[in-house]
């Protein structure tokens, strides 16, 4: 029996009719099934990824991605063919700002041989962690333009360099707010670590607002960036206890700091490892991450 292949094809660009006309007859004429289409519309940008079979096309597929390439030039909107292989280890990118120990746990875990990956590259929004890559040997870039537009044009300019091609995109405490175009652009390989149990206490100083508003529990939430803010899939999150005796909030923040690090850590591996999948807005486990041996457990 023959292995099936697919790829994953992105389509955004300006809306305007006959977009995935064109493109599900194109896939049709060329012998690709489609098993899955996700599309939406935000302030009339559109976004189409397609999960295709290409088991049974009929021409290559490079012929195939040239074809994608010209209906969408024809279309003014860009388009993305991903055969979503490694061709060997998995590698990230560290999207950083000026706290140092969340990627550089990242760094460790990977020295230490947890996280099977490589760190192609470090980017910044300023120049204060470019100390740290120089040590690691890390390629480091900085955008630090005022207008936000220009900075991730510049990375995804970069990240199309093959020396910077990338599986994973982690927001090792970046403290920027990534756009819809970006973040459609790299959905479902984008992790971020926020310091709550989302859905609670999404957006800024959450560790501040869990403190005043007198929770008894708090902790940190790894999860994949969407279009909508602090609203992405969960991935894995652990809790800590607040003891109002006697904790204050920089207790707090201490406490769920040294969490957001271990529990970011977590879900880079599990992804890595190909131990999550991510499906209609929710991800799926293949096998529990708890006591799996490999990172520390929250109660270590």
């Amino acid at each position: 029996m023959t292995a099936r292949k697919f790829v994953e094809i992105s389509v955004i660009g300006k809306d305007k009719k006959g977009v995935i006309a064109t493109f599900t007859s194109l896939l049709f004429d060329c012998g690709v099934n489609i098993e899955d289409l996700e599309q939406t519309v935000r302030e009339e940008f559109f976004m189409m990824k397609v999960k295709a079979n290409v088991t049974g096309l009929t021409v290559s597929l490079a012929g195939l991605e040239q074809m994608l390439h010209q209906a969408g030039k024809t279309l003014d909107m860009e388009v993305r063919l991903d055969t979503r292989q490694s061709s060997g280890i998995r590698r990230m990118a560290l999207l950083v700002t000026k706290e140092a120990a969340t990627p550089q746990a990242i760094i460790d875990e990977i020295k230490a041989g947890r996280i099977k990956a490589e760190v192609a590259v470090m980017i910044g929004n300023n120049e204060e962690l470019r100390p740290l890559a120089e040590r690691e040997g890390i390629p480091f870039f900085c955008f630090d333009s005022r207008i936000k537009s220009e900075n991730e044009a510049a990375i995804i300019e970069l990240l199309k360099k093959p020396e910077y091609t990338v599986d994973l995109l982690v927001l090792a405490r970046y403290m920027q707010i990534l756009s819809p175009e970006f973040t459609f652009r790299y959905e479902g390989r984008i992790i971020n670590i926020h310091p709550s149990l989302l859905p609670a206490y999404p957006g800024a100083r959450a560790y501040r607002q869990a403190f005043e508003n007198g929770a008894s529990i708090a902790g940190a939430t790894a999860h994949f960036v969407t279009m909508d803010l602090d609203r992405g899939p969960i991935i894995y999150q652990e809790a800590f206890t607040i003891d109002k005796s006697c904790d204050t909030l920089q207790d707090v923040v201490a406490k769920g700091q040294a969490l957001e690090r271990r529990i970011l850590a977590r879900a880079v591996r599990m992804f890595v490892d190909g131990e999550l999948s991510m499906h209609w807005g929710k991800v799926y486990w293949k096998k529990s991450p708890y006591h799996d041996g490999v990172c520390q457990d929250a109660t270590a």
